[in-house]
C-alpha cells in the first residue's frame, strides 16, 4: 500500500470521524488560525493541537521518569562537583 502525505495525515491510513462540541470564542480562534493561513482547516487546528497536546504529555511522563531514576540514585558528592564545575565553566562562556 502506497501512502500519500497531505494535510499533515497520510492518505490511506485507517481513520475515524468524530464530533465535538467548541465553544464558539475558541470556535473563531480557530477559525482565525484558518484565515490567516496558518491552517488549511478546522480539522488541520485540531489534529495538530491534540498531536501537541499528546507530544506534551509523552514529555511530562518523561521527565517523571528521569526525576524518579534521579530520586531514587542520588548523586555523589564527585557528580554534584563536577557538574557545578560544567555550569561555572557554561557560564563563563556566555557572551554577556
Amino acid at each position: 500500500m502506497t501512502l500519500e502525505y497531505r494535510y499533515g495525515m497520510l492518505i490511506g491510513m485507517p481513520t475515524t470521524q468524530i464530533a465535538i462540541r467548541l465553544e464558539n470564542s475558541l470556535l473563531d480562534q480557530v477559525d482565525d488560525l484558518v484565515s490567516a493561513g496558518a491552517m488549511d482547516s478546522r480539522a488541520e487546528v485540531m489534529r495538530t493541537a491534540l498531536s501537541l497536546l499528546l507530544d506534551q504529555r509523552e514529555q511530562e511522563r518523561i521527565d517523571r521518569l528521569i526525576i524518579a531514576g534521579y530520586t531514587s540514585v542520588p548523586s555523589t558528592p564527585a557528580e554534584d562537583a563536577a557538574a557545578e564545575a560544567s555550569l561555572k565553566a557554561a557560564i563563563l562562556d556566555e557572551p554577556w
